[in-house]
């Protein structure tokens, strides 16, 4: 799968496009939704997207599930959702 690099002051995450990232309002966008400037949840709090780039080189990614109703986790400091929760509901 292609991947892609989103930045924000504190942390940056590697993952795929279609990636689910939590948004300062509480939703949750997938990756190509979102822009330098938005703001995210992080495990610093509220931080502002400085990058986002597609880093030209495919890998094998995985989609996890995590033992909490909200479906949250932190992917490399960014609040993260797993996908699967999401279309289930």
């Amino acid at each position: 799968m292609e991947v892609w690099e989103v930045t924000t002051e504190s942390f940056s995450l590697q993952c795929s496009k279609n990636h689910f990232i939590q948004t300062k309002h509480g939703w949750c966008q997938p990756l190509y939704r979102l822009k330098v400037g938005d703001k995210v949840k992080t495990q610093a709090g509220i931080e502002e997207i400085t990058s986002i780039k597609n880093l030209n080189e495919t890998r094998e990614l995985y989609d996890i599930t995590v033992d909490d109703p909200s479906g949250l986790f932190y992917s490399d400091g960014i609040s993260s959702h797993n996908s699967t929760t999401l279309i289930a509901r």
